[in-house]
């Protein structure tokens, strides 16, 4: 049986917490879809902060702490403000970079810093009641993060980037937090440490702190808020295990951080599964039970708008194919506009153009005297354009009404969150939808017939003014279709705007008011659907010929599920 004293007694208590807070650190960047590697070169700003006041200054541990979070979190803003629009590995290759270059700093330092020897005679603040009551308050701070908008937000944008942001997630901004974050937990880890080792020196926060912090995360879970309690424990306890064996010591880490990425992808954490998604239903009934349900609150009671939405000659090109080309258009307030044609059309590039997912060549689009085509996506969607997705994007990770009150959040302004809260506004659009009994269900356990309402459900979450539909009858069956036409009406009926893409012609026809006819990016036809359907060029272009009956038959694409 394994006990503190056969690893070390308080030594590992000590270690054990440490590393815990280093992990966390790194923890926070990691869950948000940021792969920083900055944690070492914020604990040695703590550190050496915490050293500087104490040894140098005087002061007390308190001002050194203080100072300790308050430099680290100034740097984590300015090396954030440096590689916001970096991604994946270039993220981790700049930050890495940032500690090896802080690291030959400290080491020339002079008195100050005391060069490669550092600084020795740090007053021991940090004993084992500290240590324990820092962790904890750590961890209580991370769950709540996790719980609040802004953590909604960054769990979302690492799941799916381009949703997130086409439902008002600002991504600069929220990696920018994330590592601002992370760097306020290192320069309180750093601080700690310091307090607990008399002395600090550059050679502490190297390559080999960041690989244990690293390790550490990845085999307790990122996906789990006590995911690095779980992986740092590990990570301290096997090398005082194999003390006695100095190869199987110096490896016993990396071997299971192998095999933990083998067997648990998601971390030893995952095995046992508590997450803010388990907090956040133990907690959900009674948010909700104290808002008004059963109803939906849209558009036009929160400033609605009778603004059109005009997309005007808009073109888009992809090397030599014109995906685009000379696309004009309008959505009025409370109409159903349909747009339709064959397999690469350009159905799904105008979508993307509409809602600022996509850049335009040339031409505009406009939301009344508002131009929207140098906008980004969530400044678009902010100003009440929502959209659904050809294939399914919801966050797979998270609950259905994790998924609504991540729009719910993002896509209003603090006014109208106040007039009509976010949980409520989250239930409300789920029953919208007839899916209430589903709300606690995982996203990516749900028949993918469902999994189109609750996408549905979640950009009427956001208030919009305008609702971008593409294909949201695909893998329906003819009543869940027409179900859906019902409830696409009642949106109209409130005042919203719904553009919707689809292959199923018959159910477009029966639902829309104006329809437009795309082919090979041009617009070739428009007008009601008995026009459409009636209209020589569509009938040769795409939807059927002429039978025997006199009557146009209507054909399907082979392929509804290719993009169009």
């Amino acid at each position: 049986m394994i006990n503190l004293e056969t690893l070390g007694g308080i030594g590992f208590l000590y270690a054990f917490v440490i590393a815990a807070l280093s992990a966390y650190s790194q923890y926070v960047v990691l869950r948000a879809g940021v792969f920083s590697m900055a944690t070492a070169g914020f604990m040695a700003i703590g550190a050496y902060s915490v050293a500087i006041m104490s040894v140098r200054f005087g002061q007390s541990p308190l001002i050194g702490m203080a100072t300790a979070i308050i430099l680290a979190t100034l740097c984590g803003l300015g090396i954030g403000m440096l590689v916001y629009r970096l991604r994946g590995v270039y993220q981790g290759i700049a930050t890495l970079s940032f500690v090896l270059v802080l690291q030959q700093i400290l080491s020339l330092g002079g008195k100050l810093t005391g060069g490669p020897f550092g600084i020795s005679g740090i007053p021991l603040f940090a004993e084992t009641s500290v240590l324990l009551l820092g962790l904890a308050g750590v961890l209580v701070v991370v769950v709540l993060v996790e719980l609040s908008p802004i953590g909604r937000e960054q769990a979302a944008i690492r799941i799916d980037e381009i949703a997130a942001a086409s439902l008002g997630a600002n991504v600069a901004r929220s990696n920018l937090i994330a590592i601002a974050y992370s760097a306020a937990l290192g320069g309180f880890a750093g601080g700690m440490m310091a307090g607990n080792q008399f002395a600090v020196d550059p050679s502490v926060f190297s390559f080999h702190l960041i690989i244990t912090t690293l390790a550490a995360v990845i085999i307790g879970g990122y996906r789990f808020f006590l995911g690095p309690v779980f992986g740092s424990a590990i990570v301290v306890a096997l090398p005082l295990l194999f003390s006695q064996y100095a190869i199987l010591a110096t490896t016993a880490v990396s071997l299971a951080t192998i095999a933990t990425l083998a067997l648990a992808p998601n971390g030893v954490a995952s095995l046992i599964r508590i997450d803010g998604e388990l907090v956040l239903k133990l907690i959900r009934r009674r948010l909700l039970h104290s808002q008004a349900k059963n109803r939906l609150v849209l558009a036009r009671h929160s400033g609605g708008t009778e603004a059109n939405l005009v997309a005007d000659k808009i073109a888009r090109a992809y090397g030599s194919v014109k995906a685009v080309d000379g696309v004009s258009m309008s959505v009025r307030p409370g109409q159903i506009v349909g747009l339709i044609g064959p397999n690469g059309a350009g159905k799904t590039s105008v979508i993307n153009l509409l809602a600022g997912l996509a850049a335009l060549d040339s031409g505009k689009i406009t939301l009344g005297d508002i131009r929207l085509e140098e906008l980004p996506a969530y400044r678009v969607q902010r100003l009440g354009l929502a959209r659904t997705f050809q294939a399914c994007r919801l966050f797979h990770e998270h609950s259905v009404i994790s998924n609504l009150l991540f729009s719910a959040t993002a896509g209003r302004s603090k006014q109208r969150r106040r007039e009509f809260p976010d949980a409520a506004c989250a239930e409300a659009a789920i029953e919208f939808v007839h899916c209430a009994e589903l709300a606690d269900r995982r996203a990516d356990s749900l028949p993918y017939a469902f999994q189109r309402r609750v996408e549905i459900a979640r950009a009427l979450a956001g208030e919009p003014k305008f609702l971008l539909l593409d294909e949201p009858a695909a893998g329906m069956t003819q009543s869940e279709a027409a179900e859906l036409g019902d409830t696409l009406r009642t949106v109209a009926h409130q005042g919203i705007g719904v553009l919707v893409v689809d292959h199923n012609v018959p159910w477009i026809l029966s639902l829309c008011d104006v329809v437009y006819v795309l082919h090979l990016g041009k617009i070739i036809a428009f007008g009601t659907p008995k026009e459409v359907r009636e209209n020589p060029m569509v009938i040769a272009a795409y939807i059927g010929e002429h039978g025997t009956s006199g009557k146009h038959t209507v054909k399907r694409p082979a392929a509804a599920g290719q993009e169009g």
